[in-house]
């Protein structure tokens, strides 16, 4: 099937929100890091917003929880996992998918999440997305047994575990409307091919570009 141009539009989107939440949750990571190193030495125990008389101090469990709030609330499922493949983090939107708790998330693999016959296509996804960012679309499967498509973007988040950023958004809303409009296109089309009376279909320039059975 063609994407058209939502799709596309769609397509660019997710990614630029993949690179986003990447890059968000890299720079948590640094600070994070950078952040208890200079603490441990005594170095300081907050940062200042901006410079100036305007700036606000910004303790290290405000940033945290800041960026922590901002990929809870995504309306797209988000996950993070190690080296080896295994889920270390993953917002309530992805177990939602998922119909399972988060707690039973932890530990799991992506290709164990993902329905029969769609595990080469997560093994690929995740081989690429070590190297940079990539989008694959795939089947998951729910615990309670239903398949739920979706389109899934992954990119390196950085640092010395090697860790990957997933987003993942549910395309069944969209299937279902291709499906609708695809069913509608048959049907219109069997209306006209065996219509009693003759139809066709006429160019800008008058050329008769499709005719029924009964007009020939």
């Amino acid at each position: 099937m063609t994407s058209g141009p939502k799709d596309r539009r769609n397509q660019e989107g997710l990614t630029a929100h993949l690179l986003e939440v990447s890059a968000t949750l890299t720079k948590l990571d640094v600070l994070r890091s950078e952040t208890l190193d200079a603490l441990s030495s005594e170095a300081f125990d907050a940062v200042v917003s901006e410079p100036g008389s305007n700036g606000r101090l910004i303790t290290l469990m405000e940033s945290s929880s800041f960026f922590r709030t901002l990929v809870i609330q995504m309306q797209e499922g988000a996950a993070s996992i190690d080296a080896r493949g295994t889920i270390v983090y993953a917002n309530p939107r992805f177990a939602e998918l998922l119909a399972l708790p988060l707690s039973q998330l932890m530990g799991r693999t992506l290709p164990e999440l993902t329905a029969p016959g769609g595990q080469p296509t997560v093994r690929r996804l995740l081989a690429q997305a070590a190297g940079g960012p990539a989008r694959a679309e795939f089947d998951l499967l729910r615990a309670d047994g239903r398949v739920v498509p979706v389109s899934l973007s992954a990119a390196p988040i950085g640092g010395e575990q090697g860790e990957i950023c997933l987003v993942v958004m549910d395309q069944t809303e969209q299937h279902a409307t291709e499906t609708n409009l695809r069913l509608a296109e048959e049907s219109s089309r069997s209306a006209f091919e065996q219509a009693p009376i003759g139809m066709a279909v006429v160019g800008m320039d008058g050329s008769l570009q499709r005719v029924n059975a009964a007009f020939a």
